[in-house]
């Protein structure tokens, strides 16, 4: 409704509830029969106007069947998909349902809104205003999370890349049953034009040293079945644009990076948490199902221009960890030397991209 009120016809809109009221209030008070005439006529404008709406926008952000909110993947959305209860124009670092307890000289930097407490001791602190026992209204439901079968992409086997070599290059859609990067090879994605997409599919990930570029102008769906496994000092979209690239992670386990990794781009796992590790450095935004998230085990791991959104889930940031971004989370603990601060963030087409048919 607030969209529809943005446009021409929504002005039309007041126009007739704003006269048809003050001749319903005449028509009630002077003439009483005509009462019921009145409401049955001042309905069926209603409804016709209503349908008029339906027809203009026959698919609010998030609902296939056409109303509420929540997540969608396309097909009809005028807008990426939001968070009901989240304003992206509000300037608070964290929505918290349950208590956030910050020790050692960890700090949040910004707002924060808590339906718990803040509980901090030695030198830590918010810098902010808390809102906590907030009583607020905890809805943060995930967007829909896309069914791309396997059978609907060339079916490719294995993809083991060792040894010295040349630079590798895959320009076409694919499956993949194992997806396997060593000895510091480097595979580049080539995406080709704007508005193309890209999309590849594999079974096991498993990178732990190795460098995968994106290039071109489109973008790239990178979707993990079953397991995923990137460490060392490997990359990937190291030096590219965080929205050009989407990933999706089907696997059960915790979904694991450790080391010196670098990863640009936004991060959907269904069902999983996750553990960043070492000194990993994610640009992009994080949408994670499960119910436990670490930063870090003692080291300087960072999450940057992050929407980190774990509604589910038990946040943990350790030694000198940090968050630039925002973060929806059930609760948050921070150890050591943890930062987070606020930034603001934005969704752009993230989960919108439409799945390529072959």
């Amino acid at each position: 409704m607030k969209k529809f009120l943005l446009l021409n016809h929504g002005q039309t809109l007041i126009e007739y509830a704003l006269v048809l009221s003050f001749f319903a209030a005449v028509f009630t008070v002077s003439i009483p029969p005509l009462r019921i005439a009145t409401v049955d006529a001042i309905n069926r404008i209603t409804d016709q106007l209503n349908q008029n709406l339906l027809e203009s926008f026959p698919e609010w952000p998030g609902d296939e069947s056409g109303g509420g909110s929540g997540g969608g993947t396309g097909g009809g959305t005028l807008e990426p998909w939001l968070p009901p209860e989240l304003s992206l124009l509000d300037n608070n670092v964290i929505y918290s349902a349950d208590n956030i307890v910050l020790q050692g000289s960890s700090k949040i930097f910004g707002n924060v809104v808590t339906n718990g407490t803040v509980i901090t001791s030695g030198s830590s602190s918010v810098t902010g205003t808390v809102f906590d026992n907030a009583n607020y209204n905890w809805n943060f439901p995930f967007p829909v999370y896309p069914t791309i079968p396997v059978d609907a992409f060339p079916a490719n086997g294995d993809y083991i890349l060792k040894g010295g070599g040349a630079v590798q290059t895959i320009s076409e859609s694919g499956y993949y049953n194992k997806f396997e990067i060593l000895n510091n090879r480097e595979l580049v994605f080539n995406t080709g034009n704007e508005g193309n997409v890209l999309t590849i599919l594999v079974d096991d990930f498993n990178v732990t040293q190795g460098k995968i570029r994106v290039e071109g102008d489109g973008k790239l769906i990178f979707k993990v079945n079953n397991s995923f496994n990137f460490g060392g000092g490997s990359e990937f979209n190291r030096y590219g644009l965080p929205e050009n690239v989407m990933m999706y992670y089907s696997g059960q386990d915790s979904l694991e990076f450790f080391g010196n990794t670098k990863f640009n781009g936004s991060i959907y796992a269904e069902t999983a948490g996750a553990r960043f590790g070492g000194s990993t450095n994610i640009k992009g935004n994080i949408f994670l199902a499960g119910d436990q998230v670490n930063v870090s085990d003692g080291g300087a791991a960072n999450l940057s221009d992050a929407l980190l959104y774990a509604p589910n889930a038990n946040l943990k940031l350790v030694g000198s960890a940090s968050i630039e971004g925002r973060i929806i989370a059930n609760s948050i603990t921070g150890i050591g030397n943890a930062r987070i601060t606020f930034k603001p963030v934005e969704l752009d087409d993230d989960f919108f991209w439409d799945i390529e048919n072959p």
